[in-house]
This record gives C-alpha cells, sequence and structure tokens, in this order.
C-alpha cells in the first residue's frame, strides 16, 4: 500500500510506478512484449541463414570402381553385379591375383620357389620334341639351382652364376639345332622363351642375395 493511497499505474515494464514519477527509457514498444522482438528477429536470421545454405542433392547408384567384381547394369537407381573377373593366365609358375583398379594380374613366382617351378615344367610344348643336349644342360642348371636353396650366400651366389651358365648353353645348343633344321623355328623359340625365363629370374634372384 503507498503512503499516500494512491494505486499503482500499470505499464509495458514489470515495473509499478506512482502517477506523476517519471518512467525509465525503455527500448520495448508499450504493449509488446520483449520476447516477441526477439523471437522475430531470431525467425529473420534463421531464414537468411538458411536461404544461404547449399544442399548436396544425392546421386542414383552407379558402378563400383572394383574391376574385381565385374561390371555393374545399372537401371532405375539400382545397380546388377555381373560375374565376377576369372583371373587365370594358364602359366602355374606365376600367381593368378585380381587388382581392384587393374584387373587381372599375374606376378611371377619370386625367388628359388619360381626357379623350381620353371624347372619343373621343363622344356616340352605343344608339337616339340626339345633334343636330349638341351635337355642335358637345363637339368643341370636346375640341379645347381636346387643345391643353391639352402647353402650358405657366398655359395648361393656361385651356384647360381654355375647354373645361368648351364642355360645359356642349353639356349646356344638350342640355336644351332634350328640352324641344323634339326630343329623347326616355331620350337625353338617356344625352348629360348622359357630358357629366356630361367635365367632373367636366376638373375634376379642372384643380384638380391
Amino acid at each position: 500500500m503507498l503512503r499516500n493511497g494512491a494505486s499503482p499505474v500499470p505499464v509495458a515494464s514489470s515495473q509499478s510506478v506512482l502517477p506523476g514519477s517519471r518512467l525509465r527509457r525503455t527500448s520495448v514498444p508499450v504493449g509488446l512484449p520483449p520476447t516477441s522482438i526477439d523471437a522475430d528477429q531470431g525467425a529473420r536470421s534463421t531464414s537468411r541463414y538458411l536461404s544461404s545454405m547449399t544442399y548436396a542433392t544425392p546421386h542414383p547408384p552407379g558402378p563400383d570402381a572394383d574391376l574385381c567384381n565385374g561390371e555393374e547394369l545399372c537401371q532405375t537407381g539400382a545397380c546388377t553385379p555381373s560375374a565376377p573377373l576369372v583371373c587365370d593366365d594358364g602359366d602355374t609358375c606365376t600367381t593368378d591375383v585380381c587388382d581392384a583398379t587393374r584387373g587381372c594380374q599375374f606376378p611371377e613366382i619370386e625367388s628359388f620357389d619360381g626357379i623350381a617351378c620353371l624347372c619343373s615344367v621343363g622344356l616340352a610344348s605343344p608339337g616339340c620334341a626339345t633334343p636330349g643336349a638341351v635337355v642335358g644342360q637345363f637339368s643341370k642348371g636346375c640341379a645347381l639351382a636346387a643345391r643353391a636353396t639352402d647353402a650358405k650366400v657366398r655359395k648361393q651366389r656361385r651356384l647360381l652364376d654355375a647354373a645361368v651358365k648351364k642355360f645359356n648353353k642349353a639356349g646356344g645348343k638350342t640355336r644351332r639345332f634350328v640352324s641344323k633344321n634339326k630343329l623347326s623355328p616355331e620350337c625353338g623359340d617356344a625352348i629360348n622363351t622359357t630358357l629366356a625365363d630361367m635365367i632373367g629370374r636366376t638373375l634376379n634372384l642372384r643380384g638380391r642375395i
């Protein structure tokens, strides 16, 4: 109860004052709740923010980048895989693998295992009879390489060097048989291809030990 019995006058703020008293200045207009201004400004700010945003448009599914699982047929947003790649070069002395980005790959079997594999396959090729003298030199080279498998490093190198010489002798005999028409050029090429592979792998192994 006020001293002079006057009743307080309601105003837009949460305060009550006597008649004739001065009101403090306020930035809130009479009759407008303070939260209305804040809500209106927040709505406009949110609207400007949302209008400045960009949204990613979802892309329909497409073929993946994996070559090993086959090509995908994509229609109406759905992809159906085809048969996966079958990697087989028919060479028992290579490893058949599939790379997701490069497809079928056939790396050579390395180290002594690769040489042993070529020795087990031999020089035979369809329709060709390898001369005994060529087979003899080839077999001697394979025996030397096999001895090097469990030898000490220095001895390994000597044995592999000796094996390469035997393989080269086998190649020389092959060329002589071809030149004397005792072996067809096609058979000679097939034998020399195998010998070149053998020499290359042996020298590669020799250089790594």
